[in-house]
């Protein structure tokens, strides 16, 4: 029995049978300096970090917002809510629990495995425009090189499903202007020296998918740091990085520097005539992995 299925709906772009796919890609892309030669060792670009000036605004022009801080243990969150509340701005806190309970009009626990208790703090905290949401449950004490699998589900519930079941929960509301900054550490290897937690990883795909996802939601940003410089000028920094409403994707601070993500063209060496497994004009056939 032969079943059509349907077409990609949502490409509204038509192909021809033959194409010259160097331009169909230059075409397609906003920065077409990307692609501007034939040769192919310098198409490939490597992602790389840069040396950037710190925030530096003028705090008392920037809007007021409400900001819901998900606090860590190690007081990176609670030092920020100081710093919100010090502005003039309103802090709502959430620390993780086994039940949902609010201790009073700003500050609630809630069992970060349960969807139902997202849907609880947002329903108490109401429909308000300019949210912007502190995420700090990716910052952890451990720093082991090895981690247990019972280790990395409980990472991927505090740092990964955790801000699913937020980004669902104020996706079916009626806010607007909704600003996502998660705070990690050992997240990025920066310096030569740091020691990263990859499990951490998954966070980065949520956090840049999410605002092409969901249109109320204007901003995702990460911005990583090293516990051991927890001092007076990292919580100003990250102060200042969060109101300032940065573009910049991923941000990170080491030794009292900023550092922002780029990505630089590297070219590949030319291999030759090396021996290759592929022959001219043979046939081969891709599977899907271990799905066959």
């Amino acid at each position: 029995r032969k079943v059509s299925l349907p077409t990609y709906s949502f490409e509204k772009t038509k192909y021809p049978v033959i194409v010259d796919a160097t331009k169909i890609i230059a075409d397609l892309i906003s920065n077409k300096s990307l692609i501007n030669s034939k040769e192919l060792s310098d198409w490939f670009h490597i992602p790389t970090w840069e040396v950037s000036t710190l925030i530096n605004n003028n705090i008392s022009s920037l809007e007021k917002k409400c900001n819901i801080i998900f606090l860590d243990n190690g007081g990176i969150g609670n030092e920020l809510r100081v710093k919100f509340e010090q502005n003039g701005e309103r802090a709502i806190c959430i620390e993780k629990g086994k039940t949902f309970s609010q201790k009073n009009e700003s500050n609630f626990e809630i069992n970060p495995e349960l969807e139902e208790d997202y849907t609880k703090l947002f329903e108490i905290i109401g429909n308000k425009n300019s949210y912007r949401i502190i995420f700090t449950w990716g910052i952890s004490n451990d720093t082991n090189k090895k981690i247990a699998i019972n280790q990395l589900r409980k990472s991927l519930d505090n740092c990964y499903y955790s801000l699913l079941n937020i980004v669902k929960t104020i996706s079916s509301s009626e806010r607007t202007n909704t600003e996502i900054v998660a705070i990690t550490n050992n997240l990025h290897a920066v310096l030569t020296t740091d020691q990263i937690s990859p499990e951490k990883s998954p966070l980065l795909g949520a956090l840049k998918v999410i605002p092409k996802e969901y249109s109320n939601i204007i901003r995702c940003q990460n911005i990583d740091i090293i516990l051991s410089e927890n001092d007076d000028e990292l919580i100003e920094n990250l102060f200042k990085e969060i109101i300032s409403g940065s573009q910049n994707h991923s941000v990170a601070y080491r030794n009292k520097t900023r550092f922002i993500e780029a990505i630089k063209s590297i070219k590949l060496p030319n291999v030759g005539d090396s021996t290759s497994s592929f022959i001219s004009g043979g046939v081969y056939l891709v599977t899907g992995g271990i799905g066959g």
